[in-house]
Formats: C-alpha cells, sequence, structure tokens
C-alpha cells in the first residue's frame, strides 16, 4: 500500500469498513510508514474535535465563549491537517 491509497482509505480503516485484507495491508503500511502515522494521528484528532463541537447544546453554541471556543477548534484541527 502506498502513502496516497493509506489516505484515501483512512477513514474506512479507522471505522472498521474495509475488507480485511485491505486493513491489514493499511496496517502493515502505518506500521512501516511514519509520515502516515503522524497523518492518522492529526486525523484522529480533528475528527474527534468535529465530534466534541457537535455534541455541544445549541443553547451553549450561543454565548460568546462558546463561539470563540468553536472557532479556535476549527482553526487548531484545519492546522492538524496540513
Amino acid at each position: 500500500m502506498t502513502c496516497r491509497e493509506f489516505t484515501e482509505r483512512l477513514a474506512d480503516h479507522l471505522d472498521g469498513t474495509l475488507p480485511q485484507r485491505s486493513d491489514r495491508a493499511a496496517r502493515r503500511h502505518v506500521a512501516r510508514c511514519r509520515s502516515c502515522r503522524h497523518y492518522r494521528a492529526h486525523y484522529r484528532a480533528t475528527v474527534n474535535a468535529v465530534h466534541a463541537l457537535a455534541e455541544w447544546d445549541a443553547v451553549e453554541a450561543e454565548s460568546d465563549e462558546a463561539v470563540d471556543l468553536s472557532r479556535l477548534l476549527f482553526a487548531l484541527a484545519a492546522r492538524s491537517v496540513h
């Protein structure tokens, strides 16, 4: 598996929806590739930040502090992908 293939299949790999053979190939690749381990860690952090934002109560999201925190989390998530 190449780095490009790994990044294209990462979401399915983390969700557990890759076929078994492809999942094994992804695991072997990430075990050998430092860049893809780094990318996977940032991808997970981004997904976790987005999920945390989605769980906010609508009333809290209207406050100035919540909006500021939301902007900060999105900025951090965007930086972690690059």
